[in-house]
Parts: structure tokens; C-alpha cells; sequence
């Protein structure tokens, strides 16, 4: 019996740690040489950037136009989170599908998974911004990726990533956006050079990174499984605000609505196409507002489409 009873918690150990690796592991495609074809549908790539073999996941849509440029939307995982979790929870495919668009789902480094987007991160880790640069050349030369239509958008570590990106290479990006982004002062520290349309989402009961922020070396009332062990993560309002004066923005935004289950703000009088659009979303945790659950974070909410939402905004950008 006790035999029986080991050979059970051996086989539901070793089902929970598949679980795991399948959804914080690094994806088989980054072993694999690539096979270069871009179809329609979901295919796996890897590319040479810095001396390192990198991988991504590519969604490109079914009935791709052949009159009008694509739009191409990159989507950054979390912490611990890897392409494929990232494309479930996210759901640009389903919006994707419907326009003339494609989705790529970039695989950070290292064990768990992550994007070198902190202060004080090793000196030896992959270049993640030549890693972006590198991508997006891949693609242009295999797409026709309309001129100004590359948004770049991510999740928790990955929206900090985002930040990096728009502070970095803010050239080759037309609007992005964020969702549950942790905030240190070393990304607010970066020069915006080419400032770039913001639509950014937080939840208000997230239990992994407070929307008032806290002090990493003071408030032991918090924990974060993320890479970071010193400073302050900025609070959501405060990063916001912060981030509207460095764009130029006016730092007194405008209620555009506000509900039991949403709370809306723009900043406006920004320079040229900027726009900065700001979303509370009640009760919602460390999850991707209207996708797919993530387990043991907080709720969902469904009372509004992070991926819908973002990409209005990409549109209305687009159109002015």
C-alpha cells in the first residue's frame, strides 16, 4: 500500500513539475534549428542576436493582404512566463486573426524566464534590445510590416521591458502598451529620444506588484518573486504621471471614465501623435484584463479587453 502510495505522489510531483517547466520553460523551438518559413498560422523561429540563439513564437493571418502593409504587434511575457503562456493569456491572436495583423511572442532568458530590463542586472546577460532590433529586421525582410505599424506590448517583467524598448528604440515603435508593469527609477531615469503613444492597464488588488507600489529595502509587508532586490517600485499613478512629463504631456489627466469596474484617465496637451492612456481595472490581480486566467494572482477581470482595448488605440494613433 505505502508502495502504491509513493509511486502515486511520485507521478502527481512529477505532473506538477511538467506543468510547470510547460508553462515557465523555455520552448523546444530555441533547440531547434530554424526552419526559416513564414505561413499562415503559428510557427517557431530562432535567430542569432549577440553571439546567442534566440527564439520566437510568429501568428501571422490566414488571408494575409497582399494590397495593404501589415501591422505587427510584439507581445513580451512575464517573469516565470514563457511565449506560450503568454499567447494564452494574452489573446492577440483572436484580434489579430481579424485584421490584417501579425503577433510575435518573443522568449526572454535564463531560468525562469525573464527580459534584462532592471538596474543592476549581470553584466554577461543577453542584450534584449539587440535582441528586439534583430527580430524586427528578420521580419521586415520576410513581411511587408507597414512602415508605421509595429506596437510592442507586454505583461509584468515584460512591460517593463516594453518601457525599455520605447526608451531605447523608441524609433522603430509606433504605440505600445503595458499591463501590470513593474516600475523601478531606473527605467524613469531613461531619456525618451523618440517618445512613443502609451496605453498602460493595472490591476487594483494585484497581489504581486501593489498599484501603490512600495520600498523593496523597507516595506516587508510585500514580497516579489521578481529579479529585483533593491529600490522602489513606482506606484502606478506615480509612474504615469511621471511618465506623461517626460513626453511632455500635461501631468493633470482626464477622467474619461469612470465605473465600479473601470477607471479610465488620459493625459492630454502631449507634443505631435502622443497620446498616454491610463487604465485602473477594479479588483483585478496580476492577470491580463479579458484573457485567460492566470492561476494563483487575483482575478480576471472581464469587464474590459486589455488586447481589444490596446489595439483601438494603436488605430486611433494610427489614424491621426
Amino acid at each position: 500500500m505505502l508502495q502504491r502510495l509513493l509511486v502515486v505522489l511520485l507521478i502527481l510531483l512529477g505532473g506538477c513539475a511538467a506543468i510547470l517547466y510547460y508553462n515557465m520553460g523555455p520552448t523546444i523551438a530555441c533547440s531547434l534549428r530554424s526552419t526559416d518559413e513564414f505561413h499562415p498560422g503559428l510557427t517557431l523561429h530562432s535567430l542569432n542576436s549577440g553571439a546567442v540563439t534566440r527564439c520566437y513564437w510568429l501568428t501571422l493571418p490566414a488571408a494575409p493582404s497582399a494590397e495593404e502593409p501589415m501591422a505587427l504587434i510584439f507581445s513580451l511575457h512575464g517573469f516565470a512566463s514563457n511565449p506560450r503562456g503568454q499567447r494564452r493569456y494574452s489573446q492577440w491572436d483572436e484580434i489579430a486573426s481579424s485584421h490584417n495583423a501579425a503577433v510575435v511572442y518573443p522568449q526572454g532568458s535564463g531560468f525562469p524566464l525573464r527580459w534584462n530590463s532592471f538596474a543592476g542586472t549581470s553584466p554577461d546577460a543577453p542584450d534584449d534590445v539587440a535582441f528586439f532590433r534583430d527580430m524586427l529586421a528578420e521580419l521586415r525582410d520576410a513581411l511587408p510590416i507597414g512602415p508605421d505599424q509595429v506596437y510592442v506590448t507586454g505583461f509584468s517583467n515584460g512591460a517593463a521591458m516594453t518601457l525599455r524598448l520605447m526608451c531605447e528604440a523608441g524609433e522603430l515603435i509606433t504605440a505600445a502598451g503595458t499591463v501590470a508593469a513593474p516600475v523601478t527609477s531606473s527605467i524613469m531615469r531613461c531619456e525618451l529620444k523618440n517618445p512613443v503613444p502609451l496605453i498602460a492597464f493595472h490591476g487594483s488588488a494585484d497581489p504581486v506588484l501593489a498599484i501603490d507600489g512600495w520600498d523593496l529595502q523597507t516595506d516587508t509587508s510585500h514580497t516579489t518573486s521578481l529579479p529585483i532586490r533593491q529600490g522602489k517600485l513606482l506606484g502606478f499613478e506615480a509612474w504615469t504621471k511621471a511618465w506623461a512629463r517626460k513626453s511632455g504631456c500635461d501631468v493633470d489627466p482626464t477622467i474619461i471614465m469612470n465605473t465600479a469596474q473601470v477607471r479610465t484617465l488620459r493625459y492630454a496637451g502631449c507634443p505631435d501623435h502622443l497620446q498616454l492612456q491610463v487604465y485602473t481595472v477594479i479588483g483585478s490581480g496580476h492577470t491580463w484584463p479579458g484573457g485567460k486566467p492566470i492561476p494563483f494572482v487575483g482575478r480576471t477581470s472581464k469587464a474590459i479587453s486589455a488586447s481589444e482595448a490596446m489595439w483601438a488605440f494603436f488605430q486611433d494613433v494610427g489614424d491621426r
